[in-house]
């Protein structure tokens, strides 16, 4: 079994990017045919009620290929976070929490409440979420791209493979992680125990970015674990 454990799709309102107004997941899910990707987990574009609804509708079209992620705003929903992802989790049966930016503690709370694991993507500057891990050790934080999408700030990759050593609820998202010698890295200092497949597709190919995870030449039972068994853990997914 694999599993893309970071793929978007629906819509929002921007008009300038494919990541700000429309994601196909006919695409996504194209794509995982070709690589032989078994399922994949999916966020929203916009932090809007309706677009946590739009990802349920998106899982129950393909049941046996999708689990969906709500996401939330820390400032326009503060205050409401908790109710928000109530409704996202216990109705729409999502699974977890997709989040740009820092963490606070109304969202660990209603994590923690919830029993639902937060993939964050900090913006290339992951040191800030180490409080959140320690205050909150029952909530799994998968920190996004390393901390920095496409590389660019090594600092970043530093900072959360220390982290991921450190904190045993801190797990490392590999999707769009362009300089491979920081995968090997953290397979030497964190193990393939903190390591969890993602894409960040459609934008980034999906059947790429498992190639780079192939490279690694991973015993099996490690691989198995990257590809599929830590986010199964974690995220309390049915496999």
């Amino acid at each position: 079994m694999i599993i893309d454990s970071h793929c978007h799709a629906g819509h929002a309102d921007g008009l300038t990017n494919s990541y700000t107004t429309f994601e196909d997941i006919c695409v996504s899910l194209s794509r995982m045919d070709d690589a032989g990707i078994d399922r994949a987990i999916v966020f929203p574009i916009a932090t809007t009620k309706e677009a946590d609804e739009e990802t349920a509708s998106i899982v129950k079209q393909y049941p046996d290929r999708l689990w969906g992620y709500a996401k939330v705003s820390q400032e326009r929903d503060a205050g409401q976070v908790h109710a928000r992802l109530r409704y996202a989790i216990q109705e729409l049966g999502l699974v977890g929490l997709k989040l740009h930016g820092m963490l606070n503690r109304e969202l660990m709370d209603a994590c923690e409440d919830l029993n639902i694991p937060v993939i964050v993507d900090p913006g290339h500057k992951p040191w800030g979420l180490q409080w959140a891990a320690k205050a909150y050790p029952n909530v799994n934080v998968i920190i996004a791209h390393f901390g920095s999408f496409l590389s660019a700030s090594e600092q970043a990759h530093q900072e959360t493979i220390w982290m991921a050593r450190k904190w045993p609820n801190i797990y490392l998202d590999t999707s769009g992680v362009m300089r491979f010698s920081w995968l090997e890295e953290a397979v030497r200092e964190c193990g393939a125990d903190k390591l969890i497949y993602g894409s960040d597709g459609p934008v980034v190919h999906t059947g790429m970015e498992l190639a780079k995870i192939r490279l690694l030449k991973l015993p099996q039972d490690d691989l198995d674990k990257v590809l599929c068994k830590n986010i199964a853990r974690i995220a309390h997914l049915q496999v």
